[in-house]
């Protein structure tokens, strides 16, 4: 059980790291990226832990976020 924990926090960490690295390229906040996903400022917060890997997101934002940074789930996959 210990195992699939750290494979998931892995995953979280991957996922932020991406995250992190596309929304700097494409030269945003992640104050701008919560306005593009959440329609508000307020969660740059949550765009923080996601980048992180402090929290996971479900799939519907995931999509929204990788959209919004001109990248999609095979990149997010390729780079795992």
């Amino acid at each position: 059980m210990k195992k699939d924990n750290l494979k998931s926090e892995t995953l979280q960490k991957v996922v932020g790291k991406l995250i992190k690295r596309k929304r700097k390229e494409k030269g945003i906040s992640q104050r701008q990226l919560s306005m593009l996903i959440y329609g508000n400022p307020w969660s740059d917060v949550n765009i923080s832990k996601i980048e992180r890997g402090i929290v996971s997101t479900d799939l519907q934002t995931l999509e929204k976020i990788l959209l919004h940074l001109d990248t999609n789930l095979n990149e997010l996959i390729n780079n795992f």
